[in-house]
């Protein structure tokens, strides 16, 4: 009897050690815990962001040659996006990485511009809605 089980032992075994495994996505090459957004390189995440802040500073240029409201508008909706963007990053990213004060000190420049924007369109009686996320 002790030799049948002494037999059957690597058996059980290794249908068990694969089905753990499979369930915590180490047999499966395609199937890991990781996001998309950890695979992609920091500096390519940071260029969606980098994008949205220069459209929001267009925007913002044209708002000040022509003083249309809607140029503000597009300008707070670009930079908010790019802050909240930002914000994401750094989250994801830590402090330990070499770019987390690069992305930091965007992040930041993007806050200062929506609260500008803020304040030009309280004077102008021009509310706008408040787009401050990951502005402390």
């Amino acid at each position: 009897m002790k030799r049948i089980n002494r037999g059957l032992r690597p058996t059980l075994l290794m249908p068990a050690l694969l089905l753990l495994a499979g369930l915590t996505g180490l047999g499966m090459p395609g199937c890991s815990s990781q996001s998309a957004a950890e695979k992609i390189p920091i500096r390519e995440q940071i260029k969606g962001p980098d994008r949205a802040m220069d459209w929001g500073l267009i925007y913002y240029q044209s708002w000040l040659r022509d003083r249309n409201a809607t140029y503000l508008e597009l300008s707070q909706k670009h930079m908010a996006q790019a802050v909240a963007a930002y914000y994401e990053i750094q989250l994801h990213m830590g402090y330990g990485y070499p770019d987390f004060y690069i992305v930091d000190k965007r992040r930041r420049r993007g806050c200062q511009y929506l609260f500008e924007i803020a304040d030009i369109a309280a004077k102008r009686s021009h509310p706008l809605p408040d787009h401050s996320t990951g502005c402390f």
